[in-house]
C-alpha cells in the first residue's frame, strides 16, 4: 500500500462538502422588531412583525431569532436592534443557519439598520 498524495487527501477531506446538502440560513429584509426577550443566561429572543424566509428545519417559528449576548457580536447586534426599535426604523436580519442559543430558534448572523423611507 502506498501512501496517499496530497492531491489525493485533498480531495478525499473534499468530498463530505460535496455530499452536505444546501445551506438554508433565512433573510428578513426591511421589516421591524416588534419585541426582545432576554434571559438570565445572556441569550435573546427577537420577535419580529414580519416572517422571513428560508428558515433552516431546527427553527420552529419563522417570527423568532436569537442572540448570544455574552460575545461582543452578540451586544453590538443587540444594540443595533436597540437602536432600530428607538428610532422606529426597519432593519435587514439574516440568519446564521444554526440554532445555538435555542434548539428551535435560528441565530442571528448578520444585522443591518434601513433609514426611513429606504
Amino acid at each position: 500500500m502506498t501512501p496517499l498524495s496530497r492531491l489525493d487527501l485533498a480531495a478525499l477531506c473534499a468530498l463530505p462538502l460535496l455530499l452536505a446538502g444546501p445551506v438554508q440560513a433565512s433573510n428578513a429584509i426591511n421589516v421591524h422588531v416588534n419585541n426582545v426577550a432576554p434571559d438570565k443566561d445572556g441569550k435573546v429572543v427577537v420577535i419580529l412583525d414580519t416572517a422571513r424566509t428560508g428558515q433552516p428545519a431546527c427553527a420552529l417559528s419563522n417570527l423568532t431569532y436569537s442572540i448570544n449576548v455574552t460575545t461582543a457580536g452578540g451586544q453590538a447586534m443587540l444594540s443595533a436592534i436597540y437602536t432600530a426599535i428607538a428610532a422606529d426604523l426597519a432593519v435587514d436580519l439574516v440568519g446564521a443557519n444554526t440554532c445555538t442559543e435555542y434548539g428551535n430558534t435560528e441565530s442571528i448572523g448578520y444585522v443591518s439598520l434601513r433609514r426611513r423611507g429606504t
